[in-house]
C-alpha cells in the first residue's frame, strides 16, 4: 500500500507528465508555421491541404479600400458610399471541398494556423486573432421547382488572421466599424436560424464579391451585379472557437436568380476569373457608420469543380 506522501508523490509526477503533454502540444501548434507549412495535430489535417500540388493558382492579400462602402452621416437619406479603410485580417489558408452535404463547422476539422503573433501572445481584446470563412456552394444549377436548402455541394474554406496588437490599435481607436465588429463578435448568436438574442445584428453580414476581369472572361450579362454587396442574413451562420470565429455561408439559401448566376459563372469560366472578395458588417445609423471591410483576398486560378477534394470523411 502507497503511503501518503508516496501517492501524493504520484500524483504530483501524473500531473507534470500532463503539463510536460499539453505544453508539447501547445508548442507544436505554436510551431506549425515554420517555413510557411503547418502539420498535422492531433490526427487533423492542416489548413490548406487540399490544394497542395496543385499548379496555377494563388491567393492573395486583396485591396480594402478598393471596396465603397457607406458612410454618414444620415446614409438612409443620401445614400452615399466612400473608400474603405484598410481591412484588418489577412488571407493564410484556402481549401477547396466536395461534399455530399454540408458542413457548416469546418475549423474543428482542421488542423489551423497559429495567430501570427504565435499562440503564446496574449489576446485580451476580446476579437478572435483567426476567422474562418466557409463557403458552400450547390454543385449542380438550381430548379425552380426544387429549393433544397442542402445537399452536394462545393466548399471554399478560407482562413484568415491579424495580431493581437493590430486588434487592440483597431480597437483604440474609436471608429465605428471597430465598435461594430466587437458587439458582432462577442453577442451575436451562433447557429443556423437562432430563435433568440440579437438576430438583427447576426444578419449585418455583408459580402462583397468581384471579379476583376470581366472583359477578359465577356461577362457582360452580369457586369451590372458585379461587386454588388450581398447581404447574408438567413444564409449567414456563426460559430466560436479557441481565438477564432467561423462564418458559415449556405448559398443554397440565396435567391433562385443568384444561385442561376453562380451557376453560370462556375461552369463558364472555371480558374480564368480574377476574383476580388471582400467582408464587412452593415452599418445602419450614424453611429455605426463608415463601415470597413474585415478582410479583402484575391483568388486567381482556382477552378472549383476541378480542384475539389472529396471532404465526407473529414
Amino acid at each position: 500500500m502507497l503511503t501518503a506522501a508516496a501517492a501524493a508523490a504520484a500524483a504530483a509526477a501524473a500531473a507534470a507528465e500532463e503539463e510536460a503533454e499539453a505544453e508539447a502540444e501547445a508548442e507544436a501548434e505554436a510551431e506549425v508555421a515554420q517555413g510557411d507549412e503547418w502539420v498535422e495535430v492531433n490526427g487533423k489535417p492542416k489548413a490548406g491541404f487540399s490544394l497542395e500540388g496543385v499548379d496555377g493558382w494563388s491567393l492573395l492579400n486583396g485591396q480594402g479600400t478598393e471596396f465603397s462602402l457607406r458612410i454618414g452621416p444620415d446614409y438612409k437619406r443620401n445614400q452615399k458610399k466612400a473608400a474603405s479603410a484598410m481591412h484588418i485580417y489577412q488571407p493564410v489558408s484556402i481549401d477547396i471541398f466536395k461534399r455530399e452535404s454540408i458542413c457548416l463547422q469546418f475549423a474543428p476539422k482542421l488542423t489551423l494556423p497559429p495567430p501570427p503573433d504565435g499562440k503564446g501572445t496574449p489576446n485580451n481584446t476580446g476579437l478572435p486573432r483567426r476567422l474562418i470563412f466557409n463557403v458552400a456552394i450547390p454543385q449542380e444549377a438550381p430548379s425552380f421547382f426544387s429549393q433544397p436548402v442542402d445537399g452536394a455541394c462545393y466548399q471554399m474554406v478560407l482562413t484568415f488572421a491579424t495580431t493581437a496588437e493590430a486588434l487592440a490599435e483597431w480597437k483604440a481607436g474609436g471608429s465605428a466599424a471597430s465598435k461594430l465588429f466587437t458587439r458582432f463578435a462577442q453577442t451575436a448568436p451562433e447557429g443556423v436560424l437562432p430563435t433568440s438574442g440579437d438576430i438583427d445584428l447576426k444578419e449585418r453580414l455583408k459580402l462583397l464579391p468581384r471579379i476583376d476581369n470581366m472583359k477578359a472572361l465577356n461577362l457582360g450579362y452580369i457586369a451590372g451585379y458585379n461587386g454588388k454587396p450581398v447581404l447574408l442574413t438567413k444564409s449567414g451562420s456563426i460559430y466560436r472557437g479557441d481565438d477564432y470565429m467561423e462564418i458559415s455561408v449556405n448559398t443554397f439559401r440565396f435567391g433562385i436568380a443568384t444561385k442561376k448566376g453562380m451557376a453560370s459563372v462556375l461552369s463558364s469560366i472555371g480558374r480564368r476569373a480574377e476574383v476580388h472578395l471582400a467582408l464587412t458588417l452593415e452599418g445602419r445609423d450614424d453611429s455605426e457608420l463608415p463601415e470597413q471591410t474585415l478582410f479583402a483576398l484575391r483568388v486567381n486560378g482556382v477552378d472549383l469543380v476541378k480542384c475539389a477534394k472529396d471532404a465526407d470523411d473529414l
